[in-house]
């Protein structure tokens, strides 16, 4: 990249909520706690109860992140230093499959050489998230950036005094549903195939199940396949038939 600069931005944790700070000090590393303070429930609509809501707002109200005029999207910088005891979750949308191990381990890697050498980490780029606005739970969906997010999560678990922050996007949709649907919108940019993609965290639990049994039961059915980046390095013939 131009200038020498690197980035963690090829596309697409399970960790919990990012204390949000200002993006005027972010390169300084200040931090604004947003947990400090409460906000009452009676702050979001009947329909609205999602605690992530109340912590975006809080939020909002302290300069810390941007609100659309629609009062939907949500945008920021976050940090990690405080999902370790966090009770928040993301949620990769697509199947666990396609978190692939080798693609995560090597970013790691990248990521831990340029901090011993810069002092920092790379940059991690935009990370789109939904949040469905009547869910009680603490889950962050992850609509893309679920491999950035497992890198943090690593990088995190590994060194947790280590400054970790993110750009992020979040969007408020009312359902699971509406969450399927925002997704399917998204990913018509790039060619997906549908059937990596479900309408509910259940659905994806149990198809997520099925393969780790169908794995276990037939492992003659399944082939690895290198994903990392090979760049500048010479690639033998795929074995066919895929």
């Amino acid at each position: 990249m131009a200038g020498g600069e690197s980035r963690n931005v090829r596309p697409r944790a399970h960790p919990p909520v990012p204390s949000v700070t200002r993006s005027n000090n972010f390169s300084n590393g200040e931090v604004a706690a947003v947990g400090a303070a409460v906000i009452s429930p009676a702050a979001l609509p009947a329909n609205e109860v999602s605690p992530l809501l109340l912590l975006l707002q809080h939020a909002v109200a302290g300069g810390n992140v941007v609100r659309d005029s629609r009062g939907q999207v949500y945008t920021g910088f976050a940090s990690y230093s405080d999902l370790a005891n966090s009770q928040c979750k993301f949620v990769p949308m697509n199947s666990n499959r396609a978190i692939n191990r080798e693609v995560v381990l090597q970013r790691v890697k990248e990521n831990v050489e340029a901090f011993e050498r810069d002092g920092k980490y790379l940059e991690f780029g935009q990370i789109n998230l939904l949040i469905v606005s009547h869910d009680p739970s603490h889950d962050f969906l992850v609509m893309d950036g679920q491999h950035r997010c497992q890198v943090m999560y690593e990088l995190h678990r590994r060194y947790p005094d280590r400054q970790l922050a993110f750009q992020f996007r979040a969007k408020a949709v009312p359902s699971e549903q509406a969450a399927f649907d925002e997704l399917k919108h998204f990913q018509r940019s790039y060619p997906t195939d549908s059937r990596s993609f479900f309408r509910t965290r259940a659905e994806e639990r149990i198809a997520t199940a099925v393969l780790t049994q169908l794995k276990v039961s037939h492992p003659g059915a399944f082939k690895n396949m290198v994903l990392a980046d090979n760049h500048g390095r010479g690639t033998a013939d795929p074995v066919r038939p895929f």
